[in-house]
């Protein structure tokens, strides 16, 4: 699928995508790859910064992201389908505590329900084109994409396929280089200031030892 063609350049499928040099991670980034500000680290298949669970959505966790919109809008339609179906069985019995709680439960969960399905439905549509949520805001209608393949390969990759590994170990790498260096410098820097030291103190001595001298034959004159 990927044929390489030289360390800037890459093409999928028929089309070319210049790789970006990366300052932060210090490496091309493969295509669909982009560097998130708030996690510091280059994400794969980047789909979206998530505030809610504080996190990147990408290649290694997007199977996580889904499965979570998906069981957190059946666990709300399942409490929605729960509270109606009490009220049904109860609508001729006066209002009591319980009647209170269930119009206090329905009220906001049928006001959350809708961006969540709309979220659910929206990621179901990327998994079918074979889309991010980036790439669909910034893709060009014109081009094909040329990471799709096919909605029934799409969902079974998104679901079953393997775990790639992550960038983070060889941005930890990096820094550990950088410590290392750092460490290495300031170390040079205490040495060459403790031989500036040294010398002075040396200085320092030969000319008092040679003023002692001087006062000596002084004296003895």
């Amino acid at each position: 699928m990927h044929e390489s063609l030289d360390p800037k350049v890459v093409k999928v499928n028929g089309r070319i995508f210049c790789l970006k040099w990366c300052r932060m991670c210090q490496f091309y980034r493969p295509p669909r790859c982009s560097h998130c500000r708030l996690c510091n680290v280059c994400v794969e298949d980047f789909d979206h910064h998530c505030k809610w669970v504080n996190n990147c959505v990408g290649r290694r966790n997007y199977r996580f992201f889904f499965l979570f919109v998906f069981f957190l809008a059946l666990y709300m339609l399942t409490i929605l389908g729960s509270c109606i179906t009490y009220l049904i069985i109860n609508h001729h019995e006066p209002m009591t505590a319980e009647k209170s709680t269930t119009y206090a439960v329905i009220v906001p969960i049928a006001f959350f329900l809708f961006p969540v399905l709309f979220l659910f439905g929206a990621h179901i549509e990327l998994i079918v084109l074979g889309e991010t949520m980036s790439e669909e805001r910034c893709e060009e209608e014109d081009k094909p994409n040329p990471f799709t393949h096919g909605w029934k390969k799409n969902f079974f990759n998104m679901l079953c396929g393997p775990i790639v590994p992550r960038y983070l170990g060889s941005l930890e790498k990096l820094e550990t280089k950088r410590t290392s260096r750092k460490r290495g410098a300031q170390q040079a820097d205490m040495e060459a200031e403790n031989l500036v030291t040294s010398k002075k103190a040396m200085k320092k001595e030969t000319t008092t030892k040679a003023t002692r001298g001087i006062k000596a034959e002084h004296w003895l004159h």
